[in-house]
């Protein structure tokens, strides 16, 4: 197979790059998520839900701080999954809602791009100098990393009885970004992969039979 001219060659490496530069750009961090619950709340008899007192606050430990325009998108977001599942808001609610944000900065040695170059071997003719070629791989002697600053990102929902105060249900979600801005299209994803899972599927929880009533009225 003859070898392709050196301009064919370059061209042919800017646009691999190029594809691979996009692909990666399109990358993102799945959003990792956790639930607890008490099973044997009674979940179908909640129809209304009302804030606790606190609402929507940032973690102690949250570095970098987190604004009260982040909590206040945080909170928009969870009335809003909430009423698209038809629970209503209402003072008294059946269940109480608080949520938690918290951020934290961490430096990270990351690889990055593709490395260039050819590689030697061994062939019919003797040693031989063989590329180019464009590809992931560790070389011990050019390395390519750099130091990235990520975001690590928690936000966790908490529903409470409305008769009790008791905690019957917790859910996390927790991801990385490359910056240090928690947008809203951010927390939408991360507020709706919570609570997709609620309320909790019947299969998780007792049977009716065996499930304590309470009495609302």
């Amino acid at each position: 197979m003859p070898d392709c001219a050196p301009r064919s060659c370059n061209r042919a490496l800017r646009v691999a790059l190029s594809i691979l530069t996009i692909v990666l750009a399109g990358c993102a961090t799945p959003v990792r998520t956790s639930v607890d619950l008490d099973p044997a709340a009674d979940f179908q008899a909640f129809q209304t839900y009302s804030w606790k007192d606190e609402g929507v606050r940032a973690a102690e430990s949250a570095e970098p701080w987190v604004g009260p325009l982040v909590l206040s998108r945080i909170r928009a977001e969870i009335d809003h999954a909430l009423q698209a599942r038809g629970y209503r808001r209402d003072v008294p609610g059946d269940f109480l809602v608080s949520a938690t944000v918290g951020m934290r900065d961490e430096f990270r040695v990351r690889p990055f791009g593709a490395h260039v170059g050819g590689a030697f071997g061994w062939g019919r003719h003797g040693w031989r100098y063989g590329g180019p070629f464009v590809g992931f791989h560790y070389d011990p002697f050019f390395p390519n990393v750099r130091l990235v600053r990520e975001t690590e990102v928690t936000i966790a929902i908490d529903m409470f009885d409305g008769v009790s105060g008791e905690p019957v249900w917790s859910g996390r979600a927790d991801e990385t970004l490359v910056r240090d801005d928690l947008r809203s299209v951010t927390i939408r994803a991360m507020v709706e992969a919570i609570l997709v899972q609620f309320p909790p599927h019947p299969a998780l929880l007792p049977s009716a039979a065996h499930s304590p009533r309470i009495d609302r009225s």
